[in-house]
């Protein structure tokens, strides 16, 4: 079965690079399209770690805690 496919393959190289080339530009086309209609947004936790850091961030550099007084982050884990 592979056999079939592969000895017309082995035949006419530059005709496989052709059609791999022209699903390239396809997929690549069919991509942008659906890149452009995807969210980048939507579901928001404001109890995520990422968050709660990002919130705290501010008030850790205006009170001298945290990295910007040179602490480690082990020590801003446990504090």
């Amino acid at each position: 079965m592979i056999d079939k496919l592969i000895t017309p393959a082995l035949r006419t190289p530059k005709l496989v690079l052709a059609l791999i080339a022209i699903a390239f530009v396809v997929c690549g086309a069919i991509g942008t399209r659906a890149a452009a209609r995807l969210s980048n947004g939507g579901f928001v936790s404001t109890h995520s770690e990422s968050d709660l850091a990002l919130a705290e961030a501010p008030v850790a550099a205006a009170a001298g805690t945290g990295r910007a007084a040179g602490m480690s982050a082990d020590a801003i884990v446990q504090t």
